[in-house]
């Protein structure tokens, strides 16, 4: 055998052996996903104030509007909520608008009787970090602020012989700090459990605010999804002349997309 004809063969070799040792080719490794999740949601919330005190240009009264009038003193509602997640984190965020009217009994001997309108818009806004992500439970904690605009309008009637009728309003508007944490849990294939609450205020704006929020969540097909719980939101601020320390609870229906 020449040379020539040795290198060849050991060349032959070379390229047949060799893979037997190094093992199949390694497959591609997949390229990092940058997918964002999105889930948008219109909850139809029936929450009206039902206890607390609320006060504007010296006029007070106690505010106590049940459930099941509901109907009767909710002039205008609105909601909307959505996420935008990227692994474990997400940006979070709703919005409220809520006014209401009912007949009060404010505090003075000289009123007569009096209706106050209480008109709130609600915003929150937050950042989330997923601590806990296994298949049969979530749990994530948000940092975020909270805008609150609340708009107070009393309509007095004093009493015979005392100054005429008139309208006494004011509003506030400001930001809380808030902490907050979120708990899915999974009941079955289509349904999840769902808990979440907020507290914030601390005294940067509210002296105290809190929320929160339990039910359940029904994925109705891969792209639509709709939620039955109960909320709760105690705003407590004072600033001066200008009190408001009340509840507003209620049923939440909400019907949302992902994608």
């Amino acid at each position: 055998m020449t040379k020539k004809h040795t290198l060849a063969a050991l060349a032959a070799l070379t390229v047949t052996v060799i893979p037997l040792f190094a093992g199949p080719p390694a497959a591609p490794a997949p390229a990092p996903s940058s997918d964002w999740e999105f889930r948008i949601g219109l909850p139809l919330w029936g929450g009206v104030p039902y206890s607390g005190d609320a006060e504007t240009g010296g006029i007070a009264s106690s505010v106590d509007v049940s459930i099941s009038d509901i109907l009767k003193r909710i002039d205008m509602a609105a909601a909307l909520c959505f996420e935008a997640r990227r692994g474990r984190w997400a940006f979070l965020g709703d919005a409220l608008y809520l006014r209401l009217s009912d007949s009060v009994e404010p505090r003075g001997p000289l009123i007569n009787s009096a209706r106050l309108e209480i008109e709130q818009t609600l915003v929150n806004l937050a950042v989330s970090y997923r601590i806990v992500d296994e298949e049969a439970w979530k749990l994530d904690a948000s940092l975020g602020a909270r805008y609150n605009r609340i708009g107070l309008e009393f309509d007095v009637d004093f009493a015979p012989g005392r100054i005429g009728d008139r309208n006494v309003d004011g509003s506030e508007s400001w930001v809380d700090p808030i902490v907050g944490l979120q708990l899915r849990a999974k009941v079955c294939t289509p349904v999840t459990f769902v808990a979440k609450g907020d507290v914030g205020g601390f005294g940067v704006g509210s002296d105290i605010t809190w929320q929160a929020y339990a039910g359940l969540e029904f994925q109705l097909s891969s792209n639509i999804w709709a939620g039955l719980g109960w909320r709760h939101l105690h705003t407590d601020y004072n600033d001066g002349a200008f009190n408001y320390d009340v509840s507003t609870t209620g049923p939440v229906l909400e019907f949302g997309v992902n994608f």
